[in-house]
This record gives C-alpha cells, sequence and structure tokens, in this order.
C-alpha cells in the first residue's frame, strides 16, 4: 500500500509538473556589439501562443527570432505489435545584444501555459568592452543570418580604415613591411561538425604578398612560413627563421557617411549540412595605421587595437506551415522516388524486399526514411517490418531496404509511397509520389483432416482425389506466443491482485491455511527430507567445531548451501553467493534478509580458508550467525502464498515457452524454409530451428517450425516429437491437427489424432496462455464469490443472493481445479520433455529399418 501511495503521488507530481522550461546560450563571454543566441526550451507542450519573457532584460536588448516544433516521435514494432512514444516540445530562438560593458543578467524567463506559469533560472553574459575609433574598423559579416540545410552562405570579413587627406588620398593607410595583424579563429580551418567548409589553403594561398615588404598588407593567425627572406634588402635576423605570411587582401575605395575609406575583405562560402547555430568570429586588428604626414613629409603612425563583433548563422528546419505528415526531412530543388519489390510473384507469409531509392538535388544528411505502416492502406493487405529498416547511399540520395510479407492470397497491390521535402526553388513542400507495385499471391497449401484419413499411402505419403501429394501446413511468421492477459507478472504482482478482492479475513484465513498446508505438504516430500537431512549436518558440524574448526566451518558451510539450494528447488550443490542472492531475490524474500544470508556465507567461506588461523570460539559465532540467518530465509519461502506460488510458477513457465528466438536467426531460418526444395534443404532448416531450442529459446511457433520442416524432410517420427511441444504451448490449432495427422499418418496408422485429443479439448484444444488465464479467472471469481457470501450472511434481505453466489463459488472452483491441474501437467511437461528423435534425426539420422524398430518399441 505504501508503494501504491508513493507511485500515485508520483503520478500527481509528474502530472502537475508535465511541462517545464529551460534556457540555453550559445556563448556567455562576448565583446561589446555582439550578440547572443538564446533558446527557451519548453518541454511537454508544443503551444506557441505565448512568446516568453526575460524579466531583466530590455526590449532594445532582446529580439524574437521565431519558434520551432521540436517534438519527437519513435515507432517501435516488435512482433507485430506497433508502440508509439510521443514527446511534445518547442524551442523559442532569441538574439540578445547587450547595450553597455560588463555582467548582462537575463533575469528570469516565464511564460503562460495552459496549466499556469512555468519559469527557468536567467543567465550570465560577460560583456568586454572595445575601442570605439573613427578611422578604422572591422566586422564579420553574413548576408543571411537564418537559412535551410544545404542552403550556401557567404561569410565576409573587412577592415574599413579611413583614406588620407590630399592630396595623399590615392596612397593607402598601411605602411609597406608593416602589415596589420588579423586574428579570426574560424580562418584557422579547422573542422566544424554539420557544416561544410571552404577550401582554405587555396581560398589563402592565393591571397599571399608577391611582394611582401614592398606593399601594403595583413598577417593572419600564427600563419607563418619558412626559408629565406624574399625581402632582399632584410639584413636583420636570420634570413632563414620562421616569418609571418603577409596576405594581400583585396581592396576599394568607398565612401560612407560623406567619407572615404579603403575596404580590405575576404569572403569564404560554407554550406551547413545539419541544423544548428554556428558563431563565426569575432575578429581583432592589431598594428600602426598611416594618419596623416609630418611637414618633413614622412607618415604619421598611430598604434591601433580594434574588435569586429562575431556573426551567427542559425540553420534552421523548414517552416511548420503547410508540413505534409510524409516529410522526411530533407531539402532541395528536386526529388525522384522509386520503389520495387523483389518479386512479382509470392505465397502469403513470404518475406519480400521492399526497396525505395530517393535521390535528386535535396539534402541526405537530414534525410529520413519514411514510415510505411503509418501511411494510408500500406498495412491492410501486408505486414511491414519498420523496425528493421537498412540504409545505403547512392549517387545524389539514400537507398532505403524494407521487409514486408503479404496477408492474404490474390492479385494485390502495394500501395503508392509517398514522400515530402520542402522545394527551395519554390519555397514550399512538394510531395512525391512513387508508382503502385503489383503482386500475385499464391494460398499457402493446407489438408484437410479427411484427406490425411483416406489417402494415406503404402509408402506414407498422402494424396487428394486427383493423385497429388499433400504438403504440410506453412511455417508461421510470429516467433512469440501470445502472453497471457489477465494475469500479473510474478507472485508478488499475484498476491496482490488476490489481496485485492474484498475477501476480507476469509480469504486471508483460507489463503494461510492453503499456504500452511501446501508447506507441510512440501516439507514431506523429496526436496523437504533433502533440505533437513543438510541441516541436521550442519548441526554435527556445529559439535565438531572443538576439534578442528576450520573442518568444521568447511563442512558447515557445505551443508548449509545444499540445503538452501534443497529448498530453492535447485538441483546444484555447489550454488554461489550471486546465484543464492537472485534465487532469493526471485522469491521475493526480503532484501535485508537476502543481505544478511549472503554476508554470512561469505564470512564463513573466509574461515574455512584461514586454515587454523582462527579459534573455536569464532567459528563457532560464524556458524550460528549463518544458522539464524538461514532460519530467516526459510521462513520468508514460507510465508510465500501458495496459490501466488502455483500460478507464478506457471507465469515464469509462460516466459520461458514464450521465450522468442533472435530475430536474425529467425529471419534466416525462415528465408532458409522459404527457399528449401529438397528434403537436405529443409533438414538444414529444422537444425536452424533446433539450435534455437538449444539456445534456450522455447515458444510454439519455433516448435510448429521445427516440426513442419521435420515433416517436410521425411523425419515423421521427430516432426510428431516436435508438433506435440508445440501442440502444448500453442493448442490443437488447424495447422498443427493437420501437421501430426500426416505424421501419424506416415506411421501407418489411419491418420486420428489420438482419442484423448476428442475427450480432452478442453486441455489439448486452448493454448497454454488461455488456460492460465481461466485458471486466474477461477480462482479470483471463487475468493470473490465466496467473501461475497460471507457479507451477505449479515443481511437478511439479502440472504437468497447466496443461493447464487454458492453456485457462482463453486462453477469457479471447478474453473480452477480443472485448468489449474491442466496448467501444472502443462508445467511438467513443458520442463521434463525432451526432444530425442529431433535431436538424432538431425545429429546422426538412423537408417529406415531401425526407425521402424524404434516405432514398434
Amino acid at each position: 500500500m505504501k508503494r501504491l501511495a508513493f507511485a500515485c503521488v508520483l503520478l500527481c507530481v509528474a502530472a502537475v509538473q508535465a511541462a517545464t522550461l529551460g534556457l540555453s546560450l550559445d556563448r556567455t563571454r562576448i565583446y561589446l556589439g555582439e550578440s547572443v543566441i538564446a533558446n527557451v526550451t519548453l518541454e511537454g507542450s508544443r503551444d506557441d501562443r505565448n512568446i516568453p519573457v526575460f524579466q531583466k532584460a530590455a526590449p532594445n536588448e532582446v529580439e524574437y527570432l521565431g519558434s520551432r516544433d521540436n517534438s519527437r516521435h519513435s515507432i517501435v514494432i516488435i512482433n507485430g505489435k506497433v508502440t508509439r512514444n510521443d514527446f511534445e516540445g518547442r524551442v523559442f530562438v532569441f538574439r540578445i545584444t547587450p547595450s553597455a560593458a560588463g555582467t548582462f543578467e537575463t533575469g528570469t524567463v516565464s511564460v503562460k501555459t495552459p496549466s499556469g506559469i512555468l519559469s527557468a533560472t536567467g543567465a550570465r553574459i560577460e560583456v568586454t568592452g572595445v575601442e570605439k575609433r573613427d578611422d578604422i574598423s572591422a566586422s564579420v559579416t553574413c548576408g543571411d543570418q537564418t537559412v535551410l540545410v544545404d542552403s550556401p552562405f557567404t561569410i565576409t570579413l573587412s577592415v574599413l580604415i579611413r583614406a588620407l587627406p590630399a592630396p595623399n588620398a590615392e596612397f593607402e593607410p598601411i605602411m609597406p613591411g608593416q602589415p596589420l595583424h588579423l586574428e579570426a579563429e574560424y580562418l584557422n580551418g579547422a573542422e566544424v561538425k554539420g557544416l561544410k567548409l571552404p577550401d582554405l589553403n587555396a581560398a589563402l594561398n592565393s591571397l599571399v604578398s608577391r611582394r611582401a615588404g614592398r606593399e601594403a598588407a595583413f598577417t593572419l593567425n600564427d600563419y607563418k612560413q619558412r626559408g629565406m627572406s624574399l625581402d632582399l634588402f632584410d639584413f636583420g635576423g636570420d634570413p632563414f627563421a620562421a616569418r609571418p605570411i603577409q596576405f594581400r587582401i583585396p581592396y576599394k575605395k568607398i565612401q560612407r557617411d560623406g567619407t572615404n575609406y579603403w575596404e580590405y575583405a575576404v569572403s569564404l562560402d560554407y554550406t551547413p549540412t545539419a541544423e544548428g547555430d554556428y558563431t563565426f568570429g569575432p575578429v581583432t586588428v592589431k598594428g600602426a595605421i598611416i594618419v596623416g604626414a609630418r611637414p618633413d613629409g614622412t607618415a604619421k603612425m598611430d598604434e591601433v587595437f580594434v574588435v569586429g563583433p562575431a556573426v551567427t548563422v542559425r540553420v534552421v528546419p523548414p517552416p511548420e506551415e503547410g508540413r505534409p505528415d510524409y516529410f522526411i526531412g530533407s531539402v532541395g530543388k528536386s526529388m525522384r522516388a522509386t520503389a520495387s519489390l523483389d518479386t512479382s510473384r509470392c505465397k502469403v507469409g513470404d518475406p519480400l524486399t521492399l526497396t525505395l531509392d530517393l535521390a535528386g538535388e535535396i539534402s541526405v544528411s537530414n534525410l529520413k526514411p519514411p514510415i510505411l505502416s503509418l501511411q494510408p492502406g500500406h498495412s491492410d493487405d501486408f505486414r511491414i517490418y519498420d523496425d528493421n529498416i537498412e540504409s545505403e547511399n547512392i549517387e545524389g540520395g539514400k537507398r532505403f531496404k524494407y521487409r514486408v510479407r503479404p496477408l492474404r492470397a490474390g492479385t494485390l497491390e502495394f500501395p503508392a509511397v509517398l514522400v515530402a521535402y520542402f522545394n527551395t526553388a519554390k519555397g514550399a513542400y512538394e510531395t512525391v509520389a512513387t508508382d503502385p507495385m503489383p503482386l500475385q499471391v499464391e494460398e499457402t497449401t493446407r489438408i484437410a483432416a479427411s484427406s490425411v484419413t483416406d489417402n494415406a499411402a503404402a509408402d506414407g505419403t498422402v494424396r487428394d482425389a486427383a493423385g497429388s501429394v499433400l504438403v504440410p501446413d506453412g511455417i508461421v511468421a510470429s516467433a512469440s506466443d501470445p502472453p497471457p492477459r489477465c494475469l500479473a507478472r510474478g507472485p508478488k504482482a499475484l498476491a496482490a491482485l488476490l489481496a485485492g478482492a474484498p475477501a476480507l479475513w476469509v480469504l486471508v484465513v483460507a489463503l494461510r491455511a492453503l499456504a500452511g498446508w501446501l508447506r507441510r505438504r512440501r516439507e514431506r516430500g523429496t526436496l523437504g527430507r533433502r533440505a533437513s537431512s543438510n541441516l541436521r549436518a550442519f548441526r554435527q558440524a556445529r559439535a565438531r567445531v572443538s576439534k578442528d574448526p576450520t573442518a568444521a566451518a568447511a563442512a558447515a558451510s557445505s551443508a548449509a548451501r545444499v540445503a538452501l539450494a534443497a529448498k530453492l528447488g535447485l538441483e546444484t550443490v555447489s550454488l554461489t553467493v550471486p546465484e543464492m542472492r537472485k534465487a532469493l531475490a526471485d522469491r521475493a524474500v526480503p532484501g535485508e534478509t537476502i543481505d544478511e544470508t549472503c554476508a554470512a556465507f561469505e564470512d564463513l567461506e573466509q574461515l574455512s580458508y584461514s586454515h587454523g588461523s582462527e579459534d573455536g570460539d569464532t567459528a563457532c559465532q560464524r556458524i550460528d550467525r549463518l544458522g539464524s540467518a538461514l532460519e530467516k530465509a526459510f521462513a520468508a519461502l514460507r510465508a510465500v502464498i501458495a496459490a501466488a506460488l502455483l500460478l507464478g510458477a506457471a507465469t515464469r513457465e509462460t516466459h520461458a515457452a514464450g521465450l522468442v528466438p533472435d530475430t536474425f536467426e529467425w529471419e534466416r531460418a525462415e528465408q532458409t524454409m522459404a527457399a528449401a526444395v529438397t528434403d537436405e534443404d529443409f533438414l538444414g532448416a529444422a537444425a536452424m530451428y533446433y539450435a534455437m531450442v538449444t539456445n534456450g529459446a522455447a515458444s510454439g511457433p519455433l516448435f510448429y517450425n521445427l516440426g513442419t520442416a521435420l515433416l517436410l524432410s521425411g523425419k515423421k517420427l521427430a516432426a510428431a516429437e516436435a508438433l506435440v511441444a508445440a501442440e502444448r504451448r500453442m493448442g490443437t490449432s488447424a495447422e498443427v491437427a493437420d501437421n501430426l495427422r500426416l505424421a501419424l499418418a506416415d506411421e501407418g496408422s489411419s491418420g486420428h489424432l489420438p482419442v484423448s485429443r476428442v475427450f480432452l479439448c478442453w486441455h489439448y484444444g486452448i493454448p497454454f496462455a488461455t488456460r492460465i488465464d481461466l485458471a486466474v479467472l477461477g480462482w479470483a471469481a471463487f475468493w470473490f464469490a465466496a467473501a461475497a457470501v460471507a457479507l451477505l450472511g449479515h443481511c437478511r434481505c439479502l440472504r437468497p443472493f447466496r443461493a447464487l453466489l454458492r453456485a457462482v463459488a463453486a462453477l469457479s472452483l471447478i474453473l480452477f481445479v480443472i485448468y489449474g491441474a491442466s496448467v501444472a501437467i502443462t508445467v511438467l511437461q513443458n520442463r521434463h520433455a525432451d526432444l530425442p528423435r529431433t535431436a538424432a534425426a538431425l545429429i546422426a539420422p538412423p537408417p529406415a529399418a531401425d526407425f521402424g524398430k524404434e516405432a514398434a518399441q
């Protein structure tokens, strides 16, 4: 009840705090004049009617750039069951431009939502002031600061220097031999994820000055060259030392606000391959420029240091307005879509490969495969495996391969595949459709019971009225059994289910009495005698401590280990501590008892390896401690409700029986089975199915496919054995019955199923999981009716209903007894039934004569 209350509180808290708000900045240290991109993320809602507000920022310092939907949808398909996980969110984007140097605080960010006002903690931005001059300035600019993926943009670094007054206006304001130094980190050529960079080496090599020292130039970052200086009149220093490379940046004369300037600029083109924010800059300029002439005609120089602010380019997704449901994330100018199936004729259930090619002038990096199962009409006649899509790059696009299976026979048509992309030339979304694909699907051959009975030939083959040989039913596509619907998983969950019934003290007393009877019954059984004998050995070891403490400790540890294994129902005699911990946890033993028992075992184990270094008193204490821990563990095991033990074991058996084979191995075996022609081919497919059985898989479809493959390979005895194992899990379905009749007809019999299948149809004809459901239903209904009878006995006016409730209780008890016994029998058969004939047929098939002798035996 405490856990249930805690879960309810958590659900309430989650409901109240379903939506959250967060703030992130692309930079926290900038120069004055630069901007910061702020992303305000709203999780749990996609509402864009209200725009977040920054409490401390001035209106002229914050510019709203728009929002984008950040919702994500994932599709998971397991054994044909489609699970869709949805996440709702929206990102609001702002450009923050502080107006003063120092520490800029955004303040708390808040937004109004239908569930209330959400807030997020603000952030701080360190703003460094820069000197502003009217004779020189630097900048990094971009023509369009918001672009789409695969849309190229140009980044321009420019330095603006005021022209000299007349009569020196034609002279550049940079002294030859004294280049200005530029620092721009983005021009170092470092790789940027999501951005296709220009050929920086080629661009810079084209700017290297050929007349270094005799013309106006710039140096950039830490670019240097080694070798003899090109300036023949430079007699200072080492001529072979590394020297900064001088670049002759293109220039032009411009006029701004009535003043003449020299503009030096270099432009580079970039192409984004992924969405995101990309920052270029800042740029700094250091050195000396010419600001005029002295009376003696020499140049007047002035030292400068200026900073050009950085620019941020946002690569955004296409607009949300008008976005189709089949949008695959790509943008471009044109797209071609073609689809094809690997065959035009097949049978129901055959695995087919659907190939979808998407190519053209489109972006490939963000191209996602369309989910075909969500498109209209695709899942009507076909089963589509959207969880296993193969992808490969092709020229100008991508190729996707899907696995599909037809669900019915006839002339089918796989519908057109719809894909949508954003056409940058038209500025709108455009949908492209493939051509429909016709497919001729044949019915899987089936046999009828009368055909097997009346037409079994002497050689064991079965033919129809026209003389054609009948073949078994086809393989099953699904690898797993259906799980029980109304049964809670595990003993603890089942006990909680039963405790929730309004049985009050009547139900509790009855269950405790039943649990005590089962405990006493079990203690008198084999495992009880085994545990008791080892506990006596444990006590005898305690008595031998005075003679040899180390040997007594080893004997006590071994005896206690075997006793606990027996109590847990395990066959092993070398139970390790991790195995012990897991086994006790699986049987709902409290964690404190588990820790105490395992610690006592480890403590006693250390003493058994001490070789006489401990005295008898220490050994006695450790053995007594282990004995006390074992008593608590045994008491916890006895406290488990008897009904939970029975039905919990059935649940675990159901989980084990429905253990699904590896998907890859299952698909490979199905392909081998579908392509098999000869007996050897079918025997090879059977070997693949049997390998899954030996690896622990034990579902009904697995045994059915194994039996079908053995039947087609001619191994009838082994096929009957595997089909019986499938029948225990799947029930006597039409397919299992037909193939089992065919296997028995090959034995020389009439092909009838055993008469027990007729009289015990309630056992053989119903799947194992359904029988568990019926047993649980009978158990719960009986105790509910018994509780209702007890409660109605105090009301005279309701006493006439007691007869009806007694009838319901009696019928429920009969239902529980019948199907409880059926479940118990199936559990025992599944645990102890092996496949000796199947293994013999696959490993060392006996001759035909020996096969007949084995059948006679």
